[in-house]
């Protein structure tokens, strides 16, 4: 019938609509399973450790007064990555990926890469001698990059656990540091009497 026939070309129609959206779905899906699982933590872990290694490399080799051109290309390299991760991540998880703290100062560090890497290395070619005050800013943003490994203890779980553990045992340890000085103290005051004021040992 003329009726079926349209209810059927119109379901035709409905499955071509939604068709791209299940995909798009599919893929966040396989997208956000990567994004949790262990091996984009080992990578992006990597990626970091490479990444600060590249920035003490650079520093030693600025203070010897070699070329660092390769090492900024590593960097813009690193950057990329970076970009890449946290776009994926919005991808993934939309907008309420932002709730969290962690990647709140994760796109914090980007925007400040962003601006060291690529914006502020090429407003230093026209530096002028008032543009030393611009200088240090940028320098300062540089070091904000070393903020960047405490993304390891996110990343490592086993770390993070190592670092709360310190955290919650730090009144202990406090405790410990004065008991130790407290034995350290009486001895040392045993030493001087026994043996230092003691005419026969002498």
């Amino acid at each position: 019938p003329p009726r079926l026939s349209s209810l059927q070309s119109a379901m035709v129609d409905l499955r071509s609509f939604a068709q791209p959206d299940g995909r798009l779905q599919q893929i966040r899906f396989r997208v956000k399973q990567f994004l949790v699982s262990r091996w984009s933590d080992m990578l992006i872990g990597l990626v970091i450790v490479a990444n600060s290694i590249t920035i003490g490399v650079e520093m030693s080799l600025e203070l010897e007064g070699h070329n660092t051109a390769a090492l900024h290309v590593l960097e813009s390299l690193w950057m990329s990555i970076y970009i890449l991760e946290l776009g994926t991540r919005i991808f993934a998880m939309g907008p309420t990926v932002f709730r969290d703290n962690w990647v709140k100062f994760d796109a914090l560090l980007v925007c400040i890469g962003v601006f060291d890497a690529w914006i502020a290395r090429s407003l230093l070619h026209f530096q002028d001698e008032a543009g030393l005050s611009v200088l240090m800013v940028v320098r300062m943003l540089r070091l904000g990059r070393l903020a960047r490994t405490l993304r390891l203890l996110v990343k490592f779980q086993v770390l993070w656990m190592l670092v709360r553990g310190l955290f919650s045992s730090a009144g202990t340890l406090f405790y410990t540091f004065v008991l130790l000085a407290i034995i350290l103290y009486i001895f040392a005051a045993m030493g001087i009497e026994l043996v230092t004021n003691n005419k026969l040992v002498r």
